[in-house]
């Protein structure tokens, strides 16, 4: 997974959708990497500021069920490399349970947004 530079809103209606119906940019199409900027022979650092995440459930705790591949936990870790995202997680009421089985693996959300 890699997150890369999109310029607008409008952008990414004109986006393909992935076999889970996300839009996303092709991997083909070469595009600016958000966690660094390449420059001349220079490496910058750039890192995120926020990361919403996506989740099958939420704890008001913050944590959070997936798909169970730890794409987003592997992601996390390389963000918070560069410079720590705050994690958002976005659910409806009916995602937010008391309980979810956890591992060490997997990170929570600094803050969980539900109606």
């Amino acid at each position: 997974m890699e997150m890369v530079k999109i310029e607008s809103v409008e952008e990414v209606k004109t986006l393909p959708k992935n076999s889970f119906g996300i839009r996303e940019v092709p991997a083909s199409e070469e595009r600016e990497r958000t966690l660094w900027l390449q420059v001349r022979v220079f490496a910058f650092h750039r890192g995120l500021d926020l990361m919403i995440l996506p989740g099958l459930a939420f704890t008001a705790t913050g944590k959070r069920l997936g798909k169970g591949k730890g794409y987003y936990d592997r992601y996390i870790l390389k963000a918070r490399n560069v410079r720590p995202p705050v994690l958002v997680g976005i659910a409806f009421r009916q995602q937010i349970v008391p309980n979810i089985p956890v591992t060490e693996n997997d990170i929570d959300a600094d803050i969980v947004i539900s109606p």
